[in-house]
């Protein structure tokens, strides 16, 4: 299995990720992940054919369960349903990977400490 699957299984970065839907996760998980992701999704229907974009709204609660996108080349919103999609694999970069709080505590804690510049308002030197 690969690692980062293992590690999207437990939480971690979905970036580059291609589940394996029914096998290691249902459509379902894949589509609520997929609507929390802010990258860009490859959705594969299928009968093969790609929508590169972003998903940005789902409704699973209806008869006809479905996912909305706007596509990288400017369509949209574009709804197709559930009962289209093969798989939704992770292909865009995620603007906010890396950006939680514990990575800027990280970052502080790696940088030199400031210096203060003198202000001779106060009497500084």
């Amino acid at each position: 299995m690969n690692p980062l699957q293992d590690d999207v299984h437990e939480g971690g970065p979905l970036e580059g990720w291609e589940p394996a839907v029914g096998v290691e996760v249902t459509l379902e998980e894949v589509v609520e992940r997929a609507f929390d992701y802010r990258g860009d999704v490859t959705l594969v229907r299928r009968d093969g054919t790609e929508v590169i974009g972003y998903l940005f709204n789902r409704n699973a609660e209806i008869q006809g369960r479905f996912v909305q996108m706007f596509a990288g080349t400017g369509e949209g919103p574009l709804t197709i349903p559930y009962s289209e999609i093969r798989t939704i694999r992770f292909t865009g970069k995620d603007p906010a990977a890396g950006k939680s709080y514990e990575a800027w505590l990280r970052r502080k804690a790696e940088r030199p400490p400031a210096t203060v510049a003198s202000d001779p308002a106060t009497g500084g030197s």
